[in-house]
Order: C-alpha cells, then structure tokens, then sequence
C-alpha cells in the first residue's frame, strides 16, 4: 500500500512531508537524465546476450542449434522484461544504470519502492514506449522495430514530477541519489542508549525518510542546547514509537540515537557500537 502525503514541487525538486513528520525534499532526474540510465542499462543487457553463447559452449551447445537459439531467445525475453523489475527491487530501487547515473526509484512519499512497485512500474514500460516505428518491415514478423517512447515523454513533460506512466501507475519517481555523510557518535554515551536498543523490534527496517530525519537530527545535535535538543528529537521519537507501539521514551534523545545505532549494526556498519 502506498501511503499518502501532503507535499509540492518547485524547480524540477520534490518536496514531501513524510509520515514522520518531517519535510524533505528529492532532487527529481529529467527525462535526458533518465534516458542516459536507460541507455546504459541498454548496453548491460546486450553485454549479456552477447556474454551467452560462451556460457553455452561448455554445456555441449552448438551454435545454431534450436535449444541453443531458443534459450538465447528466452534470455531476451527475460532482460526485457525482468531486467529492471529484479535490479530494482533488490537494490533498493536502482539499475546498474541508474546506479552509475546516481538515480534511484522512490515512492512518492519518499520511502523506499516495494517489489509490487518495480514488477508494476516496468511491466508497463511497454506503454511508454509507444509508439513503434518499423525499419524494412512488411509485416508484423519480419523487420526491426524501435519505439519511439513518444507516449512516456509525453506525460513526463506534463506532471510535475517527471513521472512516466509506469511512475504514474505504480506511484513511484526517480531522484538523484544524493551523498550522505553518517554521523559520528560519541561512544562514551552507549551505555545510555542501551535500554532503548533492546526496545526495538527484531523485525526493524527503517525506511528511507526515517534514516534521512534521524541522520540529519543527529549531524546537528551537537551544536543544539539541551532545551532545543529535548524539543527537536521528542517530536521525530513520539512518531517512531507509535510506528512501533512502543512506550513514548522517557529521554528522546537517546532513542534516536539508539535507533541509529541499531541500523548502524544491522548493516554491519558500526565500530565499537
């Protein structure tokens, strides 16, 4: 289910209000940006496809042969229409050319696509694609036939977020990624933050908006007073806790600063925390 959010967009940027609370805003990636990805994606199947017949040669398949032809075939057809649909879904929204571009597909409000998201927004690429212009062909089995993707540029030119349809249908757009620099905690202070790291639920994914909000509290915290700091991290921590049912923590700050500990250790990412 794709939640909704209040939220606008100003200069090829959007802005929205996550369900934490907090407004953030996405750089969006133009059509030539998205094109440049796709292209290179283009390439990287066609690597593939290339890559297959030496695949083959050990397994005992000639060239030529009809299961030799039939799996290149059935190759093909698993690129076109899975490429995109898997990649994306098991790297966090982004392609192998998206990656080298620096996009990723989000959700509208900001979190990360689910695998419905992926599968839906790229089975209806086809759409986008339209119409096809046939090279030498006199009938629909014979010829070369390149789609002009008229349709998709289309409706990207006339929304505000660049969505194509399969954006459109599935409820998703493409961001520049943009470089995050993690916060450096003070280890001294682990011990207090304990209590609330055994809280959280085993099952605890944060989503993008949630990492994005506690990252930034946690860059400025330093320089807050105890009075603001109290003030900033108890709205963002009350939110967290109803996400989770959890009691209301008695100290905010030491919640976030747990709950960033523990992504820090579920990704393996954590010195001495």
């Amino acid at each position: 289910m794709i939640r909704r959010v209040t939220g606008e967009v100003l200069d090829a940027a959007a802005q929205v209000v996550a369900p934490e609370h907090v407004a953030f805003r996405f750089r969006l990636a133009g059509p030539f940006q998205r094109a440049r990805a796709y292209v290179l994606d283009l390439l990287m199947r066609a690597m593939i496809l290339v890559a297959m017949p030496f695949l083959l040669i050990p397994l005992g398949w000639q060239g030529g042969t009809g299961l030799w032809v039939a799996s290149l075939l059935i190759a093909g057809f698993l690129l076109d229409w899975f490429y995109g649909a898997v990649l994306e879904t098991y790297m966090n929204g982004q392609t192998l050319g998206k990656r080298f571009c620096r996009l990723r597909v989000v959700s509208v409000d900001g979190t990360a696509i689910t695998g419905a998201q992926a599968v839906l927004r790229n089975l209806v690429r086809a759409a986008d694609f339209l119409p096809v212009w046939g090279i030498a062909a006199n009938d629909w089995q014979t010829g070369w036939y390149l789609p002009l993707g008229t349709v998709g540029l289309l409706v990207m030119l006339s929304n505000r977020r660049f969505q194509r349809l399969g954006d459109l249908v599935s409820g998703t757009m493409v961001v520049y990624e943009e470089e995050q620099r993690l916060p450096v905690l003070d280890q001294s202070q682990l011990g207090e933050w304990a209590k609330y790291i055994d809280t959280i639920p085993d099952d605890f994914v944060p989503s993008h908006t949630l990492l994005r909000a506690v990252s930034a509290y946690l860059q400025k915290r330093s320089i807050m007073n105890p009075g603001r700091r109290r003030e900033m991290a108890e709205h963002l921590a009350k939110a967290m806790a109803r996400k989770w049912q959890l009691a209301v923590p008695e100290d905010p700050d030491a919640f976030l600063c747990a709950v960033y500990v523990r992504w820090l250790r579920q990704e393996k990412l954590a010195t001495g925390l």
